[in-house]
């Protein structure tokens, strides 16, 4: 297990290498001048001239992505154009944490609700619960973030009054946000648990077992669904990341500052460091949640065996 470890480990470095260099050509590419975005329009050429010199983006391109590189390696992700403040503290103290437990709780409570609905749907089958189901998760997949997020604020913000509706102050200001995005992330899980459940509810395993008198609750869980949990956890760890990285519609129908929206400004004003750095851990995280499925893998299901 170690070494499986350590290997995927080592995949990251050329996934975050190549990361970092299509992202940082985006950036470059794009159109805009950060030192004029920094100073404004009415200033003279002459010291958006000298403040480029200062910062180096009369450079190479090639030497400005290998200066960058080099500066991360050592632990510094640089300092904001915009802010002034260095990018670690912005993401890590400010803006990332926000978006990490947004993310994270909405996802405990979409396989909360999403697994044992998908199974239930796979034991009915071709019953009322099974229709029910399907339909209900056809709905789920059709509704857009930003659309559930206003008919959450509606009903529980300004009609029950039970939770804020914008801003962050407390445990109560993330109950919306990751309710919308559990509710979203719900539907592929629900699908692709019926799906997979179905599949090994047919294998002659399962028959077995039913044939050796095992009572019908531990054919299901102990047998089928340790089976079927597989490609379920491939999507819970996609979701995972589509939820880290594309916070930002969330972020903004519910006022949280979190790393989605600061991205995005960061991209209108050429903040490039602070873009760089957010993609950075997002990747990074991304990452480990991989690494951590990947080895949920080999525990759900023994005969699967790494190197």
């Amino acid at each position: 297990m170690s070494k499986y470890i350590a290997k995927r480990i080592i995949y990251f470095i050329p996934v975050l290498f190549g990361i970092v260099f299509l992202v940082y050509s985006i950036m470059y590419l794009a159109p805009g001048d950060p030192a004029r975005m920094i100073l404004g329009d009415k200033v003279p050429q002459a010291q958006v001239d000298a403040l480029r010199e200062e910062m180096g983006l009369n450079k190479p391109f090639l030497v400005q992505f290998f200066t960058y590189l080099t500066n991360i390696l050592h632990g510094d992700f640089g300092t904001s154009y915009q802010l002034g403040m260095p990018v670690t503290d912005i993401i890590l103290k400010i803006r990332f944490p926000i978006t990490l437990i947004m993310a994270v709780s909405s996802m405990l409570l979409a396989v909360i609700f999403s697994i044992p609905i998908g199974t239930l749907s796979a034991v009915k089958q071709y019953t009322v619960i099974d229709s029910i189901t399907v339909v209900f998760a056809l709905l789920l997949t059709s509704i857009p973030v930003f659309w559930l997020g206003l008919m959450l604020i509606l009903l529980f913000s300004l009609k029950l009054g039970w939770f804020p509706s914008s801003g962050f102050d407390g445990v109560k200001s993330f109950v919306l946000p990751a309710i919308t995005l559990a509710l979203v992330n719900s539907a592929q899980i629900i699908r692709m648990t019926r799906s997979s459940m179905l599949e090994v509810l047919r294998q002659d395993f399962v028959r077995t077992a039913r044939a050796k008198g095992a009572s019908e609750t531990r054919v299901i869980f102990k047998h089928a669904l340790k089976n079927a949990i597989i490609p379920v956890l491939t999507v819970i760890g996609i979701n995972f990341g589509i939820v880290l990285g594309g916070s930002a519609i969330a972020e903004t129908v519910f006022g949280i500052p979190g790393m989605g929206i600061q991205m995005v400004t960061s991209i209108r004003q050429k903040d490039i460091p602070v873009v760089m750095g957010a993609v950075l851990f997002v990747a990074f995280t991304f990452s480990v949640v991989n690494l951590l499925i990947d080895i949920l893998y080999t525990l759900f299901d023994p005969r699967i065996r790494t190197d």
